[in-house]
């Protein structure tokens, strides 16, 4: 999946889950930055942007 996909969240202990009961559905702690790219809130401080959406 994304999070194995993503080292700061495969290897961070949280991991994360899709939030199956908010509306619409997003992945725990991670973003996608304006540029497209994907970051791990809980291990990078500069990790602003929108949900990721599972």
């Amino acid at each position: 999946d994304v999070c194995n996909d993503m080292s700061q969240c495969r290897d961070s202990k949280w991991g994360s889950y899709c939030k199956t009961w908010q509306n619409p559905a997003v992945c725990f702690g991670i973003i996608k930055k304006d540029d497209g790219s994907l970051c791990f809130a809980p291990t990078d401080s500069d990790c602003e942007g929108e949900p990721y959406y599972c």
